[in-house]
């Protein structure tokens, strides 16, 4: 897998790719949720920005 985006997360390389969040796992990548704090350089296709509640 070739990411489009990487970031090291308090010492942990995640991997994103097509509106996914991924991480290696026992030589394998697996899907995952957003890790707290993660920045994406892009919204996936269809996602609508939202404002945030508070």
């Amino acid at each position: 897998m070739a990411p489009a985006f990487s970031q090291v997360h308090p010492g942990t390389p995640y991997y994103f790719w097509g509106g996914h969040f991924y991480r290696q796992s026992s030589g394998v990548y697996v899907s995952i949720t957003a890790p707290i704090g993660a920045i994406a350089p892009s919204l996936p296709r269809g996602a609508r920005l939202c404002s945030e509640v508070t």
